[in-house]
């Protein structure tokens, strides 16, 4: 099995996709979850006035995440090397870029991340180790090499496809991307969900306790993990019978005709 956050969880995820005779398991507190086929968009889109409130508030502070919150992403999907540079000669600069993000996406309601439960010790040393290693900018490489964004014309690569192992979700509501889950039921099979009310990013520092209960709660109760072990998934394996795709096919094929003759009848 496996567990992960941020790119842990997408890495994790993509392992398990791939690989799923040897990642039986699969639990992770980061979950994307983009529909990887047309019909899984139909029934995202389907889903949306079935949410509760709480999950349509978790959509828009995606949104807002996406909006307002991700130039980050963009330029280290661009221009990692750049700005590698500069953050490899200034401690101040580098210890600036990563605070921000601590401020901003730890569950610290405004109040710094000592609030969400990351003490300055634990940041100075997150901050030391890309300092004293000078890996700053491998460590932004990976949007580089994975998002797509820059002109090489390579394809993202961020896991798209349905995840067939046993999965286990803890969802925050301060987390950056907050799927519902009915959306996550379409990229994975979700056998465990679990919101939590407190904690956001960087969960694993912010709520490290909560982690590892939710973590041993899946692995040892909600999957019977040897059961898992003995029958797993295979490569590609995907989300089981939808007999509701081949009715609204159906359904699409008998509007387009009855249109048509109708348009016919006029002329």
């Amino acid at each position: 099995g496996a567990q992960g956050g941020d790119w842990g969880g997408i890495i994790t995820r993509t392992i398990a996709e791939r690989y799923p005779q040897h990642c039986v398991a699969l639990h992770i507190n980061f979950c994307i979850a983009l529909p990887g086929d047309w019909y899984a968009w139909v029934k995202a889109l389907l889903a949306l006035p079935t949410l509760s409130t709480t999950e349509r508030e978790a959509l828009w502070g995606t949104y807002y995440y996406l909006k307002y919150e991700s130039a980050y992403l963009q330029i280290q999907a661009t221009k990692p090397q750049s700005l590698g540079y500069a953050f490899n000669d200034s401690p101040v600069g580098l210890l600036a870029w990563i605070l921000e993000k601590f401020q901003s996406w730890s569950d610290s309601k405004g109040l710094g991340p000592e609030a969400a439960g990351v003490s300055k010790d634990a940041l100075l040393t997150n901050v030391m180790v890309y300092w004293v290693t000078q890996s700053i900018t491998s460590s932004m490489r990976i949007y580089y090499e994975t998002v797509g964004a820059n002109p090489s014309g390579a394809k993202p690569s961020l896991p798209q496809r349905y995840c067939p192992v046993p999965t286990g979700v803890l969802w925050s509501a301060s987390e950056l991307i907050k799927p519902p889950k009915k959306w996550a039921q379409l990229v994975y099979n979700v056998k465990y969900w679990s919101p939590q009310s407190r904690g956001g990013h960087f969960f694993a520092l912010e709520q490290p306790d909560a982690l590892a209960n939710d973590v041993e709660l899946f692995f040892r109760g909600a999957v019977d993990f040897d059961q898992c072990k003995r029958n797993p998934a295979t490569p590609g394996q995907g989300r089981g019978s939808e007999p509701g795709k081949w009715l609204f096919l159906a359904g699409v094929g008998w509007v387009l005709v009855t249109g048509m003759n109708w348009v016919r009848s006029r002329l």
